[in-house]
């Protein structure tokens, strides 16, 4: 999960959930473990600075400096916890945007503690100079999320359906929310999971990558037409989640 290429440090960082560790790879195929004890981490980001921020299942936003300093940024709304952060991006002005489905206190495994949401809605939150503010609870499941390259646009996967919305952005603010874009993999729907979207990436020229899960991943044009569908070959695995995409990263 989480995957993100670091420029300043020529390496991709990702997350192992259940595994509560985020590795690094650099150009060379070494993997490290880049952050034990993760706080069973998820989504990743970079900022203009280069601090890699972080989306917890343990309920925490962090933010770690080039130098290796972590700091915890977000725990909790309006006094109370964050259910399982998810994704991340960061928007040009500095400010962080994040999911907050309930996965990591759901899932055994999956986070600190399985507990029931506190937060009336699975938010879209942003942290704007040091202070968290909810944008939109309207999703049942929100996961990956990615500005367009004009950021007139934020693109949301409500991974409860496998749709992909899209929000008008205005100033801070996020309006009208359209049904954009779905997998059309030509498959009936995963018999425990259904159809799901998860991460979402935007690459220079506007293609809206979207992870679906055991549909693969598929490339959207800016208009929302599907353009391309990869569906990895699972080989001999015995794993049930063999095969499954949940995020994508573009490098530098």
């Amino acid at each position: 999960e989480g995957p993100v290429w670091v420029a300043d440090k020529q390496m991709w960082l990702f997350s192992d959930i259940p595994m509560n560790k985020i590795y690094s790879l650099d150009r060379n195929g070494n993997i490290s473990i880049w952050m034990d004890n993760s706080g069973f981490a998820n989504g990743l980001a970079v900022d203009e600075n280069n601090n890699i921020w972080i989306a917890h299942h343990c309920r925490k936003i962090s933010k770690t400096t080039p130098d290796g300093v972590n700091t915890i940024v977000a725990t909790k709304f309006e006094g109370k916890k964050l259910n399982s952060p998810n994704d991340i991006v960061i928007k040009k002005d500095g400010t962080a945007w994040f999911t907050d489905p309930n996965y990591g206190i759901a899932m055994a495994g999956f986070g600190c503690e399985v507990a029931e949401d506190e937060q009336p809605v699975r938010g879209i939150y942003q942290i704007k100079d040091g202070d968290l503010s909810l944008k939109t609870g309207v999703f049942q499941l929100p996961n990956g999320l990615a500005f367009s390259n004009d950021e007139k646009y934020l693109y949301v996967s409500e991974a409860a359906e496998g749709t992909v919305y899209r929000f008008d952005v205005v100033g801070d603010n996020l309006t009208n929310k359209t049904a954009w874009a779905k997998i059309d993999s030509g498959q009936p729907p995963h018999p425990q999971f259904g159809y799901t979207a998860d991460g979402l990436k935007v690459d220079k020229n506007g293609n809206v990558y979207v992870a679906g899960a055991f549909e693969g991943f598929a490339i959207f044009s800016p208009e929302g037409k599907q353009l391309e569908l990869f569906k990895p070959d699972a080989g001999a695995s015995e794993s049930p989640f063999a095969g499954f995409v949940s995020n994508i990263a573009i490098g530098g």
